[in-house]
């Protein structure tokens, strides 16, 4: 999600969904994920997930335990990576697809090539599922629920890449580089063009005008979930309510679907509003009764017109115009680009886990503050990497991407890459 004021500006995104681990702002290198790795007989290597049909843990009930069960929590494969699926985009449900042991005849398309957001799969018995988070050399990060171990352990580690059977490929890949243009386009519909990872952002998957109309560019907040366009429309709406609706892929952007919330429009320009999933979250950073950042849910659940979440955060309101909120599955980062006491751009978050007092990340990155205003930045919700789509002031006259690994302790990069998309269309989408 990015920042915005009033009306919508220049839109780059990056699609994507992780973790986070405490930083500190003088050496946030420490320890290194190059050897982190983590085993707990609860949640504490899943951050944001505990077991359960609550909190939003899981999306689809058949893949674990039953709807309405108990919020003890259980410990499930299955559960934890279809939860990381939806977390990233895979926001329909896709059928039961049973026990892990069945998920490669389900999903198909497998193969022993890693990527971020795919499936590592094992087979015999029940078989066994874990999410990809990291890919590196030869080896690949794994975190998983009930796996490595035969005590219920959530766990995070490094494993050989030679030592997975199979990886599966539930969606697309999610670093690609997505374009909503809202204005000055060709057709008169908003569109939509990508610049694909896997081309080094040199070349485009998709070119698609969808049956949204350019006169709705002030109107609300254009996104991407997975491959579908959401609009969230604040302001000129009919039912007075903030509103969804939707341009599916699956027709080829010509149809969705439309729901009124129960947010009012007079909140429009009291701060971010985010999908997560299909839920849609408000991230108040002003004119809060409780002079703090809160979060609220409209949940996909009750049809949007009921919320699961009404938090007060530990962020103050006084931070509202230094930086980026955003949500990172159920946590609250604040991507603090004006202001920072280290000259670099820096990360905070507040977990969900805390009920929102308290973080696991501070980090100053190696991007500095003086390219606030030369961009977008945002969160990969995989791999919690900073990203930054660079779209003035480029060297090279394009649209550029650079990133801050985790793994470097946001100290260095692993992406520094130019797109096919020219700096010329910076306010037209």
């Amino acid at each position: 999600m990015k920042r915005f004021a009033g009306a919508i500006k220049a839109r780059y995104l990056v699609t994507a969904l992780g973790f986070a681990v405490a930083a500190v702002l003088s050496a946030p290198a420490t320890p290194a994920f190059a050897s982190y790795s983590c085993s707990s007989s609860a949640y504490a290597c899943t951050p944001g997930y505990i077991g359960t049909n609550v909190a939003g843990s899981w999306p689809w009930g058949h893949y674990g335990g039953s709807i309405g069960q108990t919020p003890t929590g259980e410990h499930n494969c299955t559960l934890y990576a279809a939860w990381r699926l939806y977390l990233s985009g895979l926001t329909s449900d896709p059928g039961n697809w049973g026990n892990a042991s069945n998920w490669a005849n389900a999903i198909g398309g497998g193969n022993h090539t890693p990527v971020v957001g795919s499936i590592a799969w094992y087979g015999g018995g029940s078989g066994h599922v874990a999410y990809v988070e990291r890919v590196s050399g030869g080896n690949v990060f794994l975190r998983a629920d009930n796996f490595f171990t035969s005590g219920g352990y959530t766990t995070a580690k490094w494993v050989a890449t030679s030592s997975v059977p199979l990886f599966l490929h539930p969606h697309d890949s999610p670093n690609d580089l997505f374009f909503i243009k809202t204005k000055n386009t060709g057709s008169g519909h908003v569109e939509i063009h990508t610049a694909s990872a896997a081309s080094g952002y040199g070349a485009s998957d998709l070119h698609a005008a969808t049956w949204f109309s350019t006169a709705d560019q002030g109107n609300g907040w254009f996104q991407m979930v997975g491959r579908d366009l959401y609009f969230i429309k604040t302001r000129n709406t009919g039912s007075g309510r903030i509103e969804i609706h939707t341009a599916t892929a699956a027709s080829g952007y010509s149809s969705g679907g439309h729901w009124a919330t129960w947010l009012s429009t007079g909140d429009q320009s009291n701060g971010y509003f985010q999908m997560v999933g299909k839920d849609l979250y408000f991230i108040k950073t002003r004119n809060t009764g409780s002079g703090h950042v809160e979060v609220h849910t409209a949940t996909a659940a009750s049809g949007y017109s009921g919320s699961d979440l009404h938090a007060a955060t530990w962020f103050g309101t006084g931070d509202q115009n230094n930086g980026w909120f955003q949500m990172v599955g159920r946590d609250l980062y604040f991507i603090k680009t004006h202001n920072t006491g280290s000259g670099h751009v820096e990360i905070h978050d507040a977990t969900a886990s805390s009920g929102f007092q308290a973080a696991s990340l501070h980090a100053a990155t190696w991007l500095s503050t003086g390219d606030a205003n030369n961009g977008w930045f945002q969160m990969d919700n995989h791999s919690r990497e900073l990203y930054f789509i660079k779209i003035r002031n480029t060297g090279s006259g394009h649209v550029e991407i650079h990133d801050a690994t985790f793994e470097s302790g946001y100290s260095a990069a692993s992406v520094h890459a130019a797109s096919w998309f020219s700096t010329g269309d910076q306010n037209n989408g």
